[in-house]
């Protein structure tokens, strides 16, 4: 099976969507704040990724930083994610 990848601009678009929704869910009370945060923490490595600078300051301040944790998430592909960057490997 061949994999697919998404373009720059597929990727931008597809990191826009999901800002949305975990936006809109935080604030409807359907995800819980550590819910929106692993996901903002997701959506901070693929703009790290794809060098999207002005997107990851965006997002990067919707985490409060001293109160969250990725390698304390119930989400083991977030943990995955930030043992991937205490490595530094992108």
């Amino acid at each position: 099976m061949e994999e697919q990848y998404l373009t720059d601009e597929e990727a931008y678009e597809t990191i826009c969507v999901y800002e949305k929704w975990i936006d809109e869910h935080l604030a409807a009370g359907t995800i819980t704040q550590e819910t929106a945060w692993d996901c903002y923490f997701g959506l901070l490595h693929e703009c790290d990724l794809r060098w999207f600078l002005e997107d990851r300051n965006r997002i990067v301040a919707k985490i409060d930083t001293k109160r969250y944790n990725p390698f304390l998430s119930n989400d083991p592909d977030v943990i995955r994610i930030a043992e991937i960057r205490l490595k530094g490997v992108n």
